[in-house]
């Protein structure tokens, strides 16, 4: 028998040291299959993990390494995806187990109050849209109708997480994760700007991109960041140099914003800013005014230029170019035309590459429509009248609960985030006003993380007593 029982063990032994063998094997074969994007998978794989063993650090990286992935855009990694979109599916795919695991347990399931019910219309608006373009298009339009509504669902499944797994006072490791993702794209945006080794210009004239695809999109995230950090500042104390790093993070991202050469968000830093000191005392109202006409009179002579461009034809030899408004004014009126064609219910999600008469060239060689450069337009042309009310109710909904939620903050010291609150409120307001001028922020999935993990952990922070005072 005790032959047996030795024999048993060594064959057990044997067996799990095979297995180990055959599982590193099985490693070897997929990394060499993925070549370089082994690391970016199994870096997946540790954030899913993490998540699940210490719920705020892992949804804190997970955000935190969201602002890096727009440099992979064209690399796939898995089943076609890229790392961006994989980090996606691997959100929904989370917080699907996380609420099953929670109701199978008998847990409360938190919902996460009216702005998952709010974003859950505009995802029921979009998943029509995917039907519409399908009828339209067929299968092209499916396929990117579906990847777009994919997008938008997976920041819904972050702040379900982040409500579900986040406890009160632990929403700050969150709030600093954020700023943690933001070293990367500025870093990369340094190192741009010392090197000059950009490829996108406007007129010779180098624009600095980070890890991001267009100036654009990394100004918006700038914006975003300096906006947060102002927020953020007030939440905190000045205890271990907490809010000398934030001031530091909020110049360097506002710094770099400056070389984005980005219009529409010097405009949502600008208009962000003076919301902010409105809803604050009187000090505040003259420090952010004495701040905002120092820097117009240090920036204007090397920003003018820039805004010259929206009104005066540039000469570059012997071609004349439309100036940029004139451009964005006949890009508008073309798709205004493609609306009327469909006014209710649009020609389906990311129709506006089939259905712009202004066409360009996609990084692959195809010839697309151009981007509408406008929220309102592109929700128009898209989704019609139909969409335009749900986006409608969509921004009215976050800025009355944002800010509700806002005033029921507990106080800074047992982890409520009212600075913070504020600074969503004025950044989220003015990002959906200017939408409507200039600008396309919903395509900008970096910022949208930001947002929701950042709304949900002021769903933790309120303070019961104060709800119910205010109801």
């Amino acid at each position: 028998m005790g032959y047996l029982y030795t024999s048993g063990m060594g064959f057990d032994r044997s067996l799990q040291g095979r297995g180990r063998l055959a599982a590193a094997a099985s490693l070897g074969v997929i990394a060499g299959l993925l070549g370089p994007n082994f690391v970016l998978l199994i870096g997946g794989v540790v954030l899913c993990i993490l998540v699940i063993q210490a719920p705020p650090l892992g949804l804190g990286l997970l955000v935190a390494s969201r602002s890096s992935l727009d440099k992979f855009m064209d690399v796939s990694v898995l089943m076609g995806l890229n790392p961006a979109s994989l980090l996606g599916v691997s959100v929904i795919l989370l917080a699907g187990v996380v609420l099953t695991l929670k109701a199978r347990a008998g847990a409360r399931i938190q919902w996460g109050g009216r702005i998952t019910a709010a974003w859950t219309v505009w995802l029921v608006a979009s998943g029509f849209a995917v039907l519409v373009g399908a009828l339209n298009y067929g299968g092209v339009a499916i396929g990117l109708g579906i990847k777009e509504w994919v997008r938008l669902a997976s920041v819904l499944a972050l702040y379900l997480l982040v409500v579900n797994l986040v406890p009160l006072g632990r929403g700050r490791l969150i709030a600093w994760c954020i700023l943690l993702g933001a070293v990367a794209p500025m870093v990369v945006g340094i190192y741009q700007l010392v090197t000059g080794d950009v490829s996108h210009n406007v007129y010779g004239v180098r624009r600095i991109i980070g890890t991001f695809g267009h100036p654009n999109p990394f100004g918006v995230y700038l914006t975003t960041i300096t906006v947060f950090c102002v927020g953020f500042f007030q939440d905190l104390d000045w205890a271990r140099g907490r809010r000398g790093a934030v001031m530091l993070c909020a110049v360097a991202a506002a710094t770099l914003l400056i070389f984005t050469y980005s219009r529409s968000s010097l405009g949502v830093f600008l208009g962000s800013l003076m919301w902010w000191s409105v809803l604050g005392s009187t000090r505040r109202k003259v420090g952010a005014l004495v701040a905002i006409l120092v820097l117009a009179v240090a920036l204007f002579p090397f920003l003018a230029w820039r805004f010259q461009d929206l009104w005066v034809q540039p000469d570059l030899g012997a071609v004349r170019d439309q100036n940029s408004l004139t451009w964005r004014l006949l890009n508008y009126r073309r798709l205004w035309g493609e609306f009327l064609q469909s006014p209710i219910v649009g020609h389906g999600l990311r129709a506006t590459e089939w259905v712009n008469p202004t066409q360009t060239t996609t990084s692959e060689g195809f010839r697309a429509g151009f981007g509408s450069h406008n929220e309102v337009i592109r929700v128009l042309v898209e989704q019609g009248l139909i969409g335009l009310s749900a986006w409608i109710y969509v921004v009215v909904q976050f800025m009355r609960v944002i800010r509700r939620w806002t005033f029921q903050q507990v106080r800074a010291a047992e982890g409520g985030h009212a600075g913070l609150g504020t600074a969503i409120f004025v950044l989220f307001g003015t990002l959906s006003l200017l939408s409507a001028l200039g600008m396309a922020f919903l395509n900008y999935t970096v910022v949208l993380y930001v947002f929701f993990a950042t709304i949900g952990v002021l769903y933790g922070g309120r303070s019961l007593s104060r709800m119910e005072v205010r109801t």
